[in-house]
């Protein structure tokens, strides 16, 4: 009988899967999770349908995940007073 995957396993078969494609170890499930949202924000999907497939109840969490608006505060343009 299977057992149920817990937190810790998931997270060896992640760290073994980062280390087989070399990937830098300081990948993890988390930091994947956040490039996700951010690239689906970036590639225009919508911040609901986002929500929904990574199953925050709270649309502000989900945002709080997308690192390209972050990236926009650190553009040297936006810093610029012309």
């Amino acid at each position: 009988m299977r057992q149920p995957l817990t937190r810790n396993s998931f997270f060896k078969i992640f760290k073994k899967y980062v280390a087989l494609v070399a990937l830098p170890d300081t990948i993890t499930p988390h930091s994947a999770r956040a490039t996700f949202i951010t690239q689906a924000y970036e590639a225009g999907m919508q911040g609901e349908d986002i929500q929904r497939t990574v199953g925050h109840s709270s649309i502000t969490t989900t945002e709080g995940y997308n690192q390209s608006a972050k990236k926009l505060r650190k553009s040297a343009s936006l810093g610029m007073r012309y």
